[in-house]
């Protein structure tokens, strides 16, 4: 009977510990999404640029040390005998990684769970779309995707875009959106609203604001817009396969994409100029363009350089100067 219920407490104490091991610390922040914080039970813990083995070493992390979990890989992968998935970590920003996507918390990495403490068990969500909310020329104003976590079932809110002549609309869900947990797939998803089909197209992308993600038509690139701006909006460019950055601009209203080009702006203020922000030629361009002008049609205004960006070469080709309301 002694030795039954000694054995009865070890059995209790090993569960006891193992659940302590996987338990989390998670943190439902204001305003954005909830992750969770645990530790790493292995040393020299390679942090991964992307969710591959084959993806650049950015880091590495011993046992012990501490991570915060800001979204899983959107499928099982089997790595080293083990079953699970790969983790969205942040990461301090260094010089191999300073070229490369963050996102609105700053840079971040990727390592496999199986030298994570986290519980096994849980599994990536998923969603589907619930409801189409009214529409817009090239937005749809919102879409309600319902969330099965572990088969627990909630209602999300997205804002999809898309170009004008695109037919498939593009969201982020990542931790910087309230209602983002964890265990949610991260990163830019493809949404078609005829089939109501939802891909997931990288893991690069954040939504702040007014801020969205665009995919080109031949998938090579992602469009990361700033948001805040009612007129000149900063934006970047990413390339898809590398998740490096290979341009970094502005737009002035909305960005014009025909497939090949798109048109881009640099803001002849005296912030941009006096923080060298603004190339020699653009200078040269807004100060002949001035003289055309009526004292006038320059008060309270400054002039933007348009010019079409090549997305084959990247090369800029002048397009026109206009004016815009100095904010």
């Amino acid at each position: 009977m002694k030795r039954f219920f000694t054995l009865c407490l070890l059995v209790f104490f090993s569960f006891k510990f193992y659940a302590n091991d996987f338990q989390l610390e998670l943190d439902n922040r204001q305003y954005f999404g909830t992750v969770a914080k645990t530790t790493v039970n292995d040393d020299n813990l390679n942090i991964r640029l992307k969710p591959s083995t084959s993806s650049l070493k950015i880091g590495k992390l011993n046992k012990g040390d501490t991570v915060i979990i800001k979204g899983f890989s959107d499928k099982i992968e089997k790595i080293d005998g083990f079953e699970g998935y790969w983790l969205k970590i942040q990461v301090e920003k260094n010089d191999i990684i300073k070229d490369y996507a963050c996102d609105n918390f700053g840079w971040y990495g990727w390592v496999f769970s199986k030298y994570v403490n986290i519980d096994p068990k849980i599994n990536v969500s998923t969603f589907r779309v619930e409801k189409v909310n009214s529409a817009t020329e090239s937005r749809i104003s919102s879409v309600n995707l319902e969330m099965n976590r572990d088969g627990t079932k909630s209602i999300v809110k997205v804002y999809p875009h898309k170009f004008e002549n695109q037919e498939s609309y593009y969201f982020v869900w990542s931790d910087d959106i309230k209602g983002f947990m964890y265990s949610d797939p991260v990163g830019t998803f493809r949404w078609n609203p005829k089939t109501n089909e939802i891909t997931h197209m990288t893991d690069m992308g954040y939504d702040c604001e007014s801020a969205w993600c665009i995919i080109s038509d031949d998938e090579k690139y992602m469009f990361q817009d700033y948001g805040t701006s009612p007129g000149v909006r900063g934006f970047s460019i990413f390339d898809l396969k590398s998740n490096k950055e290979v341009y970094s601009g502005a737009y002035l209203r909305n960005l014009e994409y025909d497939g090949k080009t798109v048109v881009v702006v640099e803001h002849c203020d005296w912030w941009n100029i006096n923080n060298k922000r603004v190339s020699d030629e653009s200078i040269k361009r807004s100060e002949e363009y001035k003289k055309t002008l009526n004292p006038e049609d320059l008060k309270f205004r400054s002039v933007v350089v348009r010019y079409k960006l090549n997305l084959e070469n990247f090369k800029k080709e002048y397009l026109d100067c206009t004016t815009v309301v100095e904010q």
